[in-house]
């Protein structure tokens, strides 16, 4: 009526959502299927191809295919498709590709649907479950070093022990220590890829911001940047080369002063200080202090 206000527009605000990168692919599909929605109503209204437009004789050179039409056309749908999905994702709608939805007789559809978010999910529980374990299993490699070590020292004291003996503590370390060490650099291998790669795929898939990814898993970067980490991280080092290496090496020089004193034993406790220092190296190598893990 001519007593109303004018009518002003409200469009949602969508100039800070970002189209993530696995949806850009999505924009050509909607906006051909947009041309041939719009295609499909104009012929069924009559409409048919003609050089020109006549809404009289019901003609329009765009009843063409979407790929025949002029950039300037596509970009007309583009921009529709683009808008479309950004509404979406401003209003907290999260967009992921999966099957076809499965309809069973009555016509419901079933939630069979896989997402690229639900098998990153998957992969996530499935890598701390590992974790978890590889944890587990490489504190109780401590205990079995300090009960093998215990074992040991006790056989050398029996009333019947030797020296001698001790020369199986440094194997014993060695084996143990390199199986923690495997176990450890699993650890932070798992710990670096849910950080860096599984992260931001989620994140990116969510289509959060730049402020917002860094929330994705928040625990896995929060509890790195602790101030006392790296002091943690020196004191394990010496944790570690205490259990593994020190009882070693302890072990051969009680052995180079109290004897037996033969070549075939003393041969075989210096190949074993090699072994225990190579292990000795490798510790410190992987502790790598400098960037953190």
């Amino acid at each position: 009526m001519s007593g109303d206000p004018p009518w002003r527009p409200r469009p949602l605000d969508t100039s800070g959502t970002r189209l993530p990168a696995d949806l850009r692919a999505l924009v050509e599909v909607l906006a051909e299927n947009n041309h041939d929605v719009w295609g499909a109503g104009r012929i069924r209204d009559g409409w048919r191809h003609g050089a020109e437009r006549d809404d009289r004789a019901r003609t329009n050179p765009t009843l063409v295919p979407y790929a025949e039409l002029p950039e300037s056309e596509k970009d007309v749908d583009r921009g529709t498709a683009v808008e479309v999905l950004k509404v979406l994702l401003t209003l907290g709608y999260r967009i992921a590709r999966g099957q076809r939805a499965a309809t069973g007789e009555d016509g419901a559809v079933s939630d069979s649907t896989v997402t690229t978010g639900k098998l990153l999910l998957v992969e996530y529980e499935r890598l701390k479950e590992e974790q978890k374990t590889r944890i587990g299993f490489r504190d109780n490699l401590i205990y079995a070093t300090l009960a093998s070590m215990a074992g040991v020292v006790a056989a050398t004291l029996a009333p019947r022990g030797h020296s001698g003996l001790l020369l199986l503590l440094p194997p014993v370390c060695v084996i143990l220590g390199w199986t923690y060490l495997v176990n450890d650099e699993k650890v932070s291998a798992l710990g670096r890829y849910l950080r860096l790669t599984l992260a931001p795929k989620l994140a990116e898939l969510a289509g959060a911001s730049d402020e917002d990814a860094p929330g994705i898993f928040g625990w896995e970067i929060a509890h790195r940047s602790d101030p006392d980490r790296r002091l943690r991280k020196v004191s394990q080092l010496v944790v570690d080369l205490g259990t593994f290496c020190l009882p070693a090496v302890s072990a051969l020089v009680v052995f180079w002063v109290n004897g037996p004193h033969r070549v075939d034993l003393a041969v075989v406790s210096v190949a074993e200080l090699l072994l225990v220092l190579a292990l000795a190296v490798q510790i410190v190598r992987y502790a790598d202090l400098a960037r953190g893990r």
